[in-house]
């Protein structure tokens, strides 16, 4: 295994370089001396890496997902208590098939086309952008809690309508990949 290492000064992301600091309690033209750097305005870094050769293989993966997009998923298929079937040897692709380049399928039962393929993909942005909505009559809600974005759910269920979409326009999708 071939190692890289970088070592370096750089500027203190802390205080930008000027050795000092100020941030709530620092008021009226004072400031602290940046914990970070000492006051020098500088951090001296080490990252060490190494050297990509190959990918390495995992002996305890049986099936690969493309996300699991907030739930809980495993490679054998769930049955939830209202008597519906998720199908997750179904989704995904097995380790070998996925090592092979094979396409990820989606977890349909659990996963809309855009959280599968991603809001910020060409084919999630194209998916929330055109008219598929419109014509589905799809209201999408888009918030943002207070630990980032997230893509919580249509306001109605629509995952099958904007999957029988996605699977008249498979072509056209393809074409953003």
């Amino acid at each position: 295994m071939k190692k890289l290492k970088f070592e370096d000064d750089v500027v203190c992301p802390s205080c930008k370089g000027s050795g000092l600091y100020q941030g709530m309690a620092e008021r009226k033209g004072c400031a602290v001396v940046c914990y970070q750097c000492d006051g020098t305005g500088k951090k001296h870094v080490i990252h060490e890496y190494e050297k990509f050769e190959k990918q390495k293989i995992i002996n305890n993966v049986a099936r690969v997902f493309k996300t699991a997009g907030g739930y809980g998923i495993t490679a054998e298929d769930v049955t939830t208590k209202e008597g519906v079937t998720i199908h997750f040897s179904q989704a995904g692709a097995t380790y070998k098939d996925w090592l092979a380049g094979k396409e990820l399928l989606p977890i349909r039962e659990l996963h809309c086309p855009v959280i599968h393929f991603g809001q910020g993909t060409p084919i999630g942005e194209w998916f929330k952008g055109h008219d598929v909505a419109k014509r589905n009559k799809i209201k999408y809600d888009i918030t943002q809690p207070e630990c980032g974005w997230e893509f919580t759910k249509c306001k109605e269920i629509n995952t099958h309508r904007c999957w029988a979409f996605y699977d008249a326009h498979k072509e056209e999708f393809n074409k953003l990949k």
